[in-house]
């Protein structure tokens, strides 16, 4: 690779700490996979970021009716991505890899490996995703010329995708229609249509004058809630008052199109670093076209380096990384047909195939968790679960509160021995886009100020691609472990451990233009606090 894309001093000073941190080991491996992925901020990623850009600009460049084409192969996500359930992370893995083996032939560099953003070490979108002196039409900035209004798109594109979807064959078209989509005027009408960034300049809300993520996003990337998300020692999160038990990755569902629940890496950075790269106006970041924007491949890069964190914990301490032996029979075969290969043919999968990266050919320099991830240890089974039905309605800061008792030893546990849990089940309101769902613990019978500056508050969750609910229980894994320990230190926890937990909802509720009225009332149904 050759050239240079701009840095600034932030981005050298960042980016060669972590070249210099990256050890012989993991070269060697990197060697034996036959690509090495590296931090995006560091001296090899932003070489690999200027094969990136010449690859991207020459996607856009192509036929609408090509399969290499951005947005047609952005528009694979749209059709296809699982969010809010057990598949998540293994869809996006073959996503990610096919997109990398094409950017080599576009950009012609068959060393490219997709760079991965570890927003935990740096948290901004780095400089070369934005037009510069250098490259004033960046093809990696969303409001460059590259990206289409909505009627210079549609004039381009709806007989190109219309005729592709006359080709779907009759199992995509039974996933499309489990999707939503019974018929290509649904899908371009509710879904591409509400998901397109109509005005280019609201393409992304990040700026290179004000480039950092912003809270809530800058503290669901920090590295307590990475090492969090890490801890688990199972594979699937399981709810229900009686069984409950967090897991790495989000719980089973009926399937891929289906929302039920998220587990913490999924439901806290994942979410809300998409949503943070939005604004009031949209950006394509927290759309189901999220894939529209470059920067979306580095960040499902750094989920996926994550996810390869917490298989090398597992199998190291000698334990599977893997679904159950009971779970697997429902996991392994569901179908993901729409991936597209580097020759542009159809490049069909079940889950089952994608649960290691040896077969996709690369491996991860170490990043934020890698680290400490090998120290993380579950104390599961130091107390019982707490449970609590609340079934009671909440709305736009106006909160529900179930009440529940620790169990002793947990009540008397400090978070230095181990962590507290609350998996919330909840109705989400019609209109979910703009809201956030803030949890709040307080001493019982006291009732929390409803403000991310309470002593109370514990963290909050974020819907990703969703416009508006479904109508049926979401379930959301928020580690309320500091807000305990803040009532602890502050002597308000009592030596029964009796507590209330509150779910608000707080935000906006931007306008949607597929509903006419959608009411900001849900219903908090459950809560189950878990120690680990």
């Amino acid at each position: 690779m050759t050239g240079a894309i701009p840095t600034n001093r932030r981005t050298v000073l960042k980016g060669g700490a972590a070249l210099l941190a990256v050890p012989f080991l993991a070269r060697s491996a990197a060697g034996q996979a036959g690509h090495l992925r590296v931090s995006m901020t560091s001296e090899e990623g932003i070489a690999h970021l200027q094969t990136y850009r010449k690859a991207v600009a020459a996607m856009w460049a192509l036929d609408p009716s090509d399969p290499h084409n951005w947005f047609r192969y952005a528009m694979i996500h749209l059709m296809d991505c699982p969010h809010g359930n057990w598949w998540f992370f293994v869809w996006h893995r073959p996503y990610v890899a096919h997109l990398e083996r094409i950017v080599r032939i576009y950009g012609e560099d068959e060393s490219f490996a997709m760079p991965y953003w570890d927003w935990t070490a740096d948290p901004f979108v780095a400089d070369t995703f934005f037009a510069s002196s250098t490259y004033p039409d960046n093809a990696l900035d969303p409001s460059s010329s590259h990206y289409p209004d909505w009627d210079s798109f549609e004039s381009a594109y709806h007989d190109p995708i219309e005729a592709f979807w006359n080709g779907l064959s009759d199992a995509q078209k039974q996933q499309e229609n489990l999707r939503g989509f019974p018929d290509f005027d649904s899908f371009w009408t509710t879904g591409v249509h509400p998901n397109f960034n109509a005005n280019p300049a609201d393409g992304r809300s990040k700026t290179a004058a004000a480039p950092d993520l912003t809270p809530p996003a800058s503290d669901a990337v920090m590295l307590p809630v990475i090492e969090a998300g890490l801890r688990p020692e199972i594979f699937t999160t399981v709810v229900g008052s009686g069984q409950a038990r967090t897991g790495f990755n989000s719980p089973e569902s009926q399937n891929h199109h289906q929302g039920v629940g998220a587990a913490i890496l999924e439901g806290q950075p994942h979410n809300k670093v998409h949503n943070d790269l939005g604004n009031a106006a949209g950006g394509w970041m927290p759309s189901l076209l999220s894939s529209v924007d470059p920067i979306f491949f580095m960040h499902h890069c750094n989920v996926d380096r994550l996810w390869d964190v917490w298989t090398t914990k597992e199998r190291t301490a000698g334990r599977t990384a893997l679904p159950t032996a009971e779970e697997a029979p429902r996991f392994d075969p569901e179908p993901f047909l729409f991936y597209i290969g580097d020759a542009g043919q159809p490049a069909p999968s079940t889950a089952g195939a994608s649960m290691d990266i040896a077969p996709w050919g690369y491996a991860y320099t170490p990043g934020s968790g890698s680290a400490s991830a090998a120290g993380l240890q579950s104390r599961r089974g130091i107390a019982p679960n707490a449970t609590a039905q609340a079934n009671e309605g909440f709305g736009l800061n106006e909160g529900a509160t179930a009440s529940l008792s620790l169990p002793e030893s947990a009540a008397a546990a400090g978070a230095e021995n181990t962590r507290q849990v609350a998996q919330v089940t909840f109705t989400p309101p019609r209109m979910v886009k703009g809201l956030r769902f803030d949890v709040f613990v307080s001493p019982a019978g006291e009732t929390p100020e409803l403000s991310e500056d309470s002593p109370g508050f514990a963290g909050s969750f974020e819907f990703f691609g969703m416009l508006h609910g479904h109508g049926h229980d979401f379930t959301a894994v928020i580690d309320v472990t500091d807000a305990v320990e803040r009532l602890r230190e502050a002597g308000t926890l009592p030596e029964s451990g009796a507590i209330d937990v509150t779910l608000a909802a707080s935000g906006t509720g931007r306008e949607d233009r597929t509903l006419e009225s959608a009411p900001l009332e849900g219903v908090f149904k459950s809560v189950v606090l878990e120690s680990f």
